[in-house]
């Protein structure tokens, strides 16, 4: 049965609207249809020194993945479109990909937390997500998208950038 997840997609090295074009492309191919997709933000590292903004979206998909299938999908984008993790520190990278959301599921396995354990203290995810889906409830906090910014701890500035994704061939 198909189910609703929620990922945040995140660059800051490269092409960074091509690359995330690429990832929406291998997520629809790979691993389920995509049902909403939120504006594009533009953000300062958070968690470590770089020169390069980031850039920022989130989207649901309907997948008949399981939890962990889905992040084997996800990781295996990011290797495809050149993300190299170095080590256990955040760092620049050509892509990100975070589970934020599996349903209202609460998944708690060691290569696996959902939902995101950061999610709360992150605007560069609760931003867009809040495109997509504002009254989402989190299953663990009791709150939703809405009530999360306003109680969020990240006092970062995030710029709306006007792209819109199209779909097919990487046309934004």
């Amino acid at each position: 049965m198909e189910k609703i997840v929620y990922l945040s997609i995140g660059a800051n090295q490269g092409h960074k609207l091509k690359t995330i074009s690429e990832a929406l492309n291998l997520i629809a191919k790979e691993i389920g249809s995509i049902q909403a997709i939120s504006n594009f933000y533009e953000s300062a590292p958070l968690g470590f020194e770089s020169k390069n903004q980031f850039l920022n979206i989130c989207i649901s998909v309907s997948t008949n993945l399981s939890p962990t299938n889905l992040l084997l999908k996800t990781q295996i984008i990011e290797q495809q479109l050149g993300r190299k993790k170095k080590g256990p520190n955040y760092e620049d990278r050509t892509i990100d990909l975070d589970i934020i959301y599996y349903e209202n599921w609460i998944i708690n396995l060691p290569e696996l937390t959902v939902p995101h354990p950061l999610l709360s203290n992150r605007k560069f995810v609760l931003l867009p997500l809040n495109d997509i889906a504002p009254l989402f409830l989190h299953p663990i906090l009791n709150l939703n998208t809405k009530e999360l910014i306003r109680q969020s701890n990240d006092k970062s500035s995030l710029k709306r950038i006007d792209y819109k994704y199209i779909g097919n061939e990487n046309k934004i």
